[in-house]
């Protein structure tokens, strides 16, 4: 018996309609995941980043303030005012003698280093810093407020939500947020300016002026000097700077004494 083997011609079979939907949708959902994966990656380093970028800012204008401070000369003057505008208080320090920031010299200086609080446009504040030659300081301390934006200025910090000053005042061992509010720093101006060699101010150490008598600087310092600072939407951040003392005019033969080994560096301090 004879067995005929017949070839039989297969035709493959393609995929269905609702197959390749399917698999269609199977491959969107992994792009999307993977999508998903990559940019929340690269949002959390932007935002890593921009951390990092606030908190070095920081970390730089703590670092200006505890070197400015420290730098001020024993026969140097310090003065703190504050005045509110709208639902901000606007703070400003006034140094006198202090080395210009923008110079990098060492040792006394003759003008005055302000450091200004101002209010943005979008309702944060900024810091800025300003120096005054000797003539320049004496017009604004006269009430010439425009003196102060004809000089050198340099903006520390921007889009800062609260920044308070605080000076410890070693008499009565409180904190206080007003420091020589009413003082008046004299800058002599030379002889060929004043004629006859007079200074501004009389023996008994007063100023007069053609808007008021105010009273020279004295010698008290605070010794410390706390500030609250918040930057944005960040943590609130305590910092504690150290202010060498002053120094009656008969000893500053030399340089501001250097910082005693237990003096607090600026770094923010745990409440």
């Amino acid at each position: 018996m004879r067995t005929v083997f017949m070839n039989k011609r297969i035709t493959p079979r393609g995929f269905t309609l609702l197959e390749i939907m399917m698999a269609m949708m199977i491959v969107s959902l992994l792009l999307v995941a993977v999508f998903g994966i990559v940019g929340g990656t690269t949002q959390m380093a932007s935002e890593l980043e921009h951390e990092q970028e606030k908190d070095a800012q920081t970390h730089s204008f703590a670092q200006f303030c505890e070197r400015t401070f420290r730098s001020l000369p024993g026969g140097g003057a310090v003065r703190l005012r504050v005045k509110q505008n709208g639902n901000h208080y606007l703070s400003e320090i006034g140094l006198k003698s202090a080395p210009s920031p923008f110079l990098g010299t060492v040792g006394a200086g003759n003008g005055l280093t302000l450091l200004q609080t101002e209010e943005t446009p979008d309702g944060y504040l900024r810091v800025v810093v300003k120096y005054l030659g000797p003539k320049e300081a004496r017009a604004f301390e006269n009430g010439d407020a425009a003196a102060s934006g004809t000089q050198q200025r340099l903006v520390l910090m921007e889009n800062i939500a609260k920044c308070e000053w605080k000076f410890f005042n070693p008499r009565t061992e409180e904190w206080e947020t007003v420091w020589n509010e009413k003082v008046k720093f004299d800058f002599p101006l030379p002889n060929d300016e004043l004629g006859g060699g007079q200074t501004p101010s009389d023996r008994n150490g007063l100023v007069h002026t053609g808007i008021g008598t105010f009273q020279l600087a004295p010698p008290l310092r605070a010794g410390l000097i706390s500030l609250d600072l918040i930057s944005g939407g960040e943590a609130p951040r305590h910092f504690i700077f150290w202010m060498p003392p002053a120094q009656p005019p008969q000893q500053q033969a030399g340089p501001s004494p250097a910082a005693p080994p237990n003096a607090p560096p600026p770094v923010p301090v745990s409440r």
